[in-house]
């Protein structure tokens, strides 16, 4: 009896201790800047890759968030963990750039260069509460359109935050969403690794896997490509399955369809675009083939119009048609609660064939550049003092 309640007991130490050590061993490896100006609490989670910790600053006793990254210099020598030199660039360029009450303070940032690979630090304000995904769950799956339209809002905002900037997130989905704690509904994006400045190259480079799909109007087998990187693809817009189409992926509109994908999401409890075969997935966001409201009456009958419009207008497979952030943030069902409940557009069909792709023409770069970005100065370039 003795011997086997002590082995337990036994791995547990080990596993404890091996914690510790790898735990230290990371601590090791902050740089020497960020050591000297925070003292290490506790650590949210942390693997081969980085992590998060919650840390309080000598200088103002104010507990904040760290979060580590562990940086590549060069893109091709990325996984799907780690993030290029230029990616870290740009996302301390864009959070110093956005002023929002969803988006979390960057207060300021570390780079340990003595090393390969480096280690870059994130000074954030602290955010304890839920993703939105598990907030899901415990609701049961879905909110009201009372409750969905309080984060929405929010949401929107960011949106029309980064619109005025002239950058992209690219990576909005249910679980980059946080709560800022588990007691109100207020919202926060906590980090952007993805995030492109409109009319600049991506500071990542694209990966893409193939997959064989019988073209049903032609009966032939064609290679179709999807992207692939840590983001989760159900959130990823038509654009971004297709690489050399003039950077479409880049532009303002993937966040949007990701806006919508959220807002379907949240009222009817699953996804618009969801399969166990991944070729059938693909195909359904190039495609925009989602369940039609007509066709589920249980989850859509009792949703007003003017949420299934907003849904629609998001979820258009052309970009150029697609709800663009000012349309998104000032649509009746976000602005008018009272007359988004009873009138609304008929929801337009989001359903469109793939060759609109083809035909899509982009406006210049120079056309979408922010005059909040100085043209003189790339984030990508920028190299933070190595601690």
């Amino acid at each position: 009896m003795g011997c086997a309640s002590s082995a337990p007991e036994s791995e547990t130490a080990k596993a404890v201790a091996r914690e510790k050590k790898s735990l230290n061993a990371m601590r090791t490896a902050f740089p020497a800047a960020f050591v000297e100006a925070y003292e290490v609490l506790d650590c949210d989670y942390y693997d081969r890759y980085g992590g998060a910790f919650r840390v309080i600053s000598i200088t103002d006793d104010i507990e904040r968030t760290a979060k580590v990254m562990r940086i590549v210099e060069k893109a091709e020598d990325k996984d799907d963990e780690s993030m290029t030199l230029a990616q870290f660039n740009t996302e301390e360029y864009v959070l110093e750039l956005m002023h929002s009450e969803s988006v979390t303070k960057l207060h300021e940032s570390f780079l340990e260069t003595r090393r390969k690979p480096y280690i870059g630090v994130h000074i954030l304000d602290r955010v304890t509460g839920d993703r939105l995904v598990d907030r899901a769950q415990k609701k049961g799956g879905k909110f009201s359109e009372d409750e969905a339209r309080v984060i929405l809002t929010q949401l929107a905002q960011v949106l029309s935050t980064l619109d005025n900037l002239g950058a992209t997130c690219g990576s909005l989905e249910l679980s980059t969403v946080f709560f800022v704690d588990n007691y109100e509904d207020d919202i926060m994006i906590t980090s952007m690794p993805y995030c492109t400045l409109v009319g600049r190259d991506a500071p990542f480079e694209f990966r893409y896997e193939t997959y064989e799909w019988l073209d049903p109007e032609t009966g032939e087998t064609v290679i179709r490509t999807y992207p692939f990187d840590s983001r989760d693809i159900r959130f990823a817009a038509p654009e971004r399955f297709d690489p050399g189409k003039r950077r479409r992926d880049l532009r303002k509109p993937v966040d949007c369809w990701a806006f919508g994908v959220i807002m379907f999401t949240m009222l009817a409890g699953y996804r618009p675009f969801d399969d166990e075969d991944l070729p059938t997935l693909c195909e359904r966001i190039r495609r925009g083939n989602f369940t039609a409201f007509t066709y589920d009456i249980e989850t859509w009958g009792g949703i007003s119009l003017a949420a299934k419009d907003l849904i629609a207008g998001c979820l258009r497979v052309d970009p150029r048609r697609r709800f663009d952030a000012k349309r998104i943030v000032s649509h009746p069902w976000l602005t008018n609660a009272t007359f988004a409940q009873t009138q609304s557009t008929p929801p337009q069909s989001s359903r469109s064939d793939h060759s609109v792709l083809d035909e899509f023409d982009e406006l210049d770069d120079e056309e979408f550049v922010s005059p909040h970005v100085d043209p003189s100065d790339d984030p990508t370039a920028r190299v933070p003092t190595a601690a």
